[in-house]
């Protein structure tokens, strides 16, 4: 699986705190050993966790002036928990079924039938969340709340409102809660009125943002297509 994994994983990284990276590393390390040269949806799914839980890898501050603050403001750390993943994830998750609806109509459920459970039980068990209804009620929560947003015409900024004080909360890894997304506070073309809260988290999720979710959604066309590329074969064959 070495080729196809070369498309979905980043380098191996040290290990953190968050169970969720350590999962990633732990399922990568798993599939390059199996050396069969295949996509499968497991296979896609790891990497979309893989490449989720790199918000919880250190980075270098880009603030360094304001570092003896952050006994106050609060550090980069305080957000790379599996908390902050969780949020991110439902986030990725619900653009990555966006571009599968806009891209690949035809393969959308039967990713959607393997990633919700499987993000759902890892989860729920990197949370210790007692009972997996709970859990599972916030995802959906969550991406019926994205959804709305689209439908509404909402801009980049916006979810990105929301992104922010859903992560904001999670700090020192807070579990997860029901979230309200009206937007009454939400003041377009004027992030520094809610980024203004912490400038750490803001800079991190805004880098990691720009950085990662095109290289996600790229990973995303790559699998698809290499699953769409084997189906073929297969019928040739």
């Amino acid at each position: 699986m070495v080729g196809v994994l070369s498309g979905m994983f980043g380098k191996p990284e040290p290990e953190s705190g968050s169970m969720v990276l350590q999962w990633a590393e732990k399922k990568r390390k798993e599939l390059l050993l199996q050396h069969e040269n295949k996509m499968t949806l497991e296979v896609m799914f790891a990497g979309f966790i893989d490449a989720v839980s790199t918000f919880a890898k250190p980075s270098p501050s880009q603030f360094p002036q304001l570092e003896p603050f952050d006994m106050i403001l609060g550090s980069q750390a305080d957000w790379a928990n599996d908390s902050a993943l969780f949020e991110l994830g439902c986030y990725v998750y619900f653009r990555v079924e966006v571009w599968l609806f806009a891209n690949r109509p035809h393969l959308r459920e039967q990713v959607v039938r393997y990633f919700l459970p499987n993000f759902i039980a890892l989860f729920v068990h990197a949370l210790q969340i007692t009972n997996d209804y709970d859990l599972a009620d916030l995802v959906y929560e969550r991406i019926g709340k994205y959804g709305e947003l689209i439908r509404s015409g909402a801009e980049t900024e916006e979810y990105e409102y929301h992104l922010f004080h859903l992560i904001y909360r999670t700090r020192e890894n807070r579990k997860p809660q029901h979230y309200g997304f009206e937007s009454g506070h939400f003041s377009p073309g004027n992030p520094a009125s809610w980024a203004s809260l912490n400038f750490n988290l803001a800079t991190k999720l805004w880098t990691w943002e720009a950085n990662m979710l095109p290289a996600i959604l790229k990973s995303i066309e790559f699998a698809t297509d290499t699953l769409q590329r084997q189906s073929t074969d297969k019928d040739i064959t």
